[in-house]
């Protein structure tokens, strides 16, 4: 036994020993020296190289595949000087169960046979759990005729790593007009540029890269730019597996899905998991009839997280111009982390969601990172929450547009059609809803949906109808508004009609504003402020200033209504800060005529026959010694009211500093008149 073991351990030396570098020699398709004839004799770690004689030459096979039986590395000699080209006829190599890497070549004008659709791989069949390396090199120009995999196909448990290399301009009947993994098979792709490669119809998913079940797939650096679906995925398709996609840029990829769980012009994740960082997803399409997710499409309870990442410029016909997550059918997950979403929009198919779309429930979690200028037909320009939890934290939604004609279309900002919206933190600003009737320029939760926003500002956006800041439309299915600390500015509304420019609440339903304040909104009609419908509104703690309307500007209710306000205050503007001025003025006035018939001084007496010269200072009555006590009151009683306006309500505003400062001194010399006179009378005792 011990011999057996010792001759099986030589054989293996020995053809350690016989491994050897193999020279191609020829252009030829085969004969000594070429390319096909050194793969044949080749064994179990040879290096297959080219003699520089070859440059330039293209190897054209016409008499089938080369079929690689053993372990070897096949490199060329540059992308530009060597290039195996398969004629149109079959495809360049076949490889089943073999440890094999490829570099420095080019791969073109491959075709895999027409049948099912594992019979793919234009360029390139990879097998039965072959690992297989690709450094440095171009697929180009093959097509899959039958299958999957224009240019590569992977199957069955194989490992496919292709690093700085191009994968450009190739096609497949089936899927994965790139490439194409299948049955468990692992793809690794980094630095390298998978572009212009196109699917047809049947299904026509994955322009780029299609992973067909469970498989593991990674995409690092490089670009996925300008493929073609004709269903889903214009750029990646993700089946069940996992797929991770970092620092990628992907531009210009379409999908032409019709269907309204179609689209992901970018990516499209078929329930696996999808992880994007970093990324750049820009100028993708969904252009199909109804399809939707122009940059991404999350469909059947996929999970989908996106981070540190760029989504621009991305277009919907359907719903979700940057990211649609379908949860029709099963519900999934969005987790949005520091992501920026601009000038993406949606077509009017109906035209939902500028930058996200939720259709259905599921849970939708966005932190940090904007939406900005981007913009839908009819629903929700920025964010379209359905009937989950979406919870927007930190992030800043700006300058979104939603085109919506309707009185419950709209929300420029974020719309929230019977779900639950929570909103924390964040900075809603200078959002439209600008259709004919469009309402909630900022917010509109629509069909009973919860919405809660705290600790966030809502400023300068505007609507047609209603609700310059916040709509709640109750109208069909009563819902709840709870607002809390939050600052709600500068909105508006139009004339159509024109009502509640900070809040309205269409319908009954309660709503619960806690804190912060509402104050320089304005509405054409009623209520520049709040405008409640015929529910209850409670306002605790709020300020509420400076609104207008041309009627009720800080406060209006329907009949039926309530408006209860709990230690809310409408704080002094400076036309009554003016007031309370002019009345200390004519106390003092009053307080000066009293005295000047109590005493003796410039032109009176104590008869009070003779009274003071108005035109001569020295007729106004002054103590320097007794101005001073009385500024020192003064100033304990402004002490005592700023500390007791921040700690009750919160606010000490610049109103109150500015009426205050000018209101000080006139009531300064008041107390001082008050004090002169009591010492005056004191004196006559």
């Amino acid at each position: 036994m011990k011999k057996i073991i010792y001759l099986l351990i030589l054989f293996c030396v020995g053809l350690q020993l016989d491994a050897a570098t193999i020279t191609v020699t020829t252009s030829s398709d085969a004969g000594a020296g070429s390319l096909r004839d050194a793969v044949a004799v080749a064994v179990a770690g040879d290096d297959i190289v080219f003699a520089a004689s070859t440059d330039g030459t293209p190897i054209i096979l016409t008499s089938g595949a080369i079929t690689i039986g053993t372990d070897v590395t096949i490199t060329g000699n540059g992308i530009s000087t060597t290039t195996i080209d398969g004629s149109a006829s079959d495809r360049i190599f076949v490889i089943n169960g073999n440890s094999v890497s490829i570099a420095s070549i080019t791969l073109t004008n491959g075709v895999s046979p027409a049948g099912a659709a594992t019979d793919g791989g234009g360029a390139i069949s990879i097998d039965n759990a072959a690992v297989v390396t690709i450094d440095m090199a171009e697929i180009t120009n093959s097509v899959a005729t039958g299958g999957s995999g224009g240019g590569i196909i992977v199957l069955n448990g194989s490992n496919l790593t292709v690093s700085n290399s191009t994968i450009s301009g190739n096609t497949s009947v089936r899927a994965g007009g790139g490439i194409e993994t299948n049955g468990n098979s692992t793809l690794t792709v980094t630095d390298s540029n998978i572009d212009n490669n196109a699917t047809g119809a049947s299904p026509g998913n994955g322009g780029g890269v299609h992973v067909t079940g469970p498989g593991i797939t990674t995409v690092t650096g490089g670009t996925v730019n300008g493929n073609t679906a004709s269903a889903e995925g214009g750029g990646l398709w993700n089946g069940s597996g996992t797929m991770t996609v970092t620092g990628t840029t992907l531009d210009g990829n379409t999908a032409s899905g019709t269907s309204a769980d179609q689209g992901g012009g970018g990516l499209f994740n078929a329930g696996g998991t999808l992880v994007v960082d970093n990324a750049t997803i820009t100028n993708n399409a969904a252009n199909g009839t109804a399809s939707s997710g122009g940059g991404i499409l999350s469909d059947a309870g996929g999970s989908l997280t996106v981070t540190n990442s760029t989504i621009n410029g991305n277009t919907a016909v359907r719903a979700g111009g940057g990211i649609e997550v379908n949860n029709s059918a099963t519900a999934g997950s969005l987790d949005v982390t520091d992501t920026d979403f601009g000038m993406n929009q949606t077509g009017a198919s109906p035209g939902n969601g500028g930058a996200i779309h939720i259709t259905g429930g599921g849970v939708t979690n966005i932190t940090g990172g904007s939406a900005t200028n981007n913009t839908a037909s009819a629903e929700g320009g920025g964010f379209w929450n359905g009937s989950g939890t979406m919870t927007v934290t930190g992030t800043t939604i700006d300058g979104n547009t939603a085109n919506g004609a309707s009185a419950d279309q709209g929300g420029g900002g974020l719309f929230n059609a019977g779900g639950t919206l929570i909103v924390n933190n964040a900075t809603i600003t200078n959002n439209v809803a600008n259709g004919a009737a469009g309402s909630g320029g900022g917010i509109l939760s629509d069909a009973g949906g919860a919405l809660t926003v705290n600790g966030s500002t809502i400023a300068n956006n505007t609507s047609v109808r209603a609700g310059g800041g916040i709509e709640v439309n109750n109208s069909a299915t009563v819902g709840s508004l709870d607002v809390m600390d939050t600052d709600i500015n500068s909105n508006s509304t139009g004339s159509s009609p024109g009502n509640g420019g900070g809040i309205h609440i269409t319908g009954p339903g309660d709503s619960n504003i806690v804190g912060g304040n509402v104050t320089n909104n304005s509405a054409a009609n009623e209520g520049g402020g709040l405008w409640n419908g015929t529910g209850v509104m409670t306002v605790t703690n709020v300020i509420v200033e400076n609104n207008t309307a041309p009627t009720d500007p800080d406060f209006f209710s329907l009949p039926g209504g309530t408006i209860v306000i709990n230690n809310a205050e409408n704080v002094p503007t400076m036309s009554e800060w003016g007031l309370i001025l002019l009345t200390l003025l004519m106390l003092n006035f009053v307080s000066i005529s009293v005295l000047a018939g109590k005493t003796s001084f410039a032109g009176m007496n104590q008869s009070g026959t003779t009274y003071f010269n108005w035109k001569q200072k020295s007729s106004y009555p002054f103590n320097a010694s007794i101005f001073r006590k009385a500024m020192n009151i003064t100033l304990g009683i402004i002490l005592l009211i700023a500390i007791y306006a921040i700690t009750v309500y919160g606010y000490f505003t610049p109103t109150d500093v500015l009426g205050i400062a000018i209101a000080s001194p006139v009531f300064t010399y008041l107390v001082h008149l008050l004090i002169l006179t009591n010492k005056i009378e004191e004196s006559k005792s």
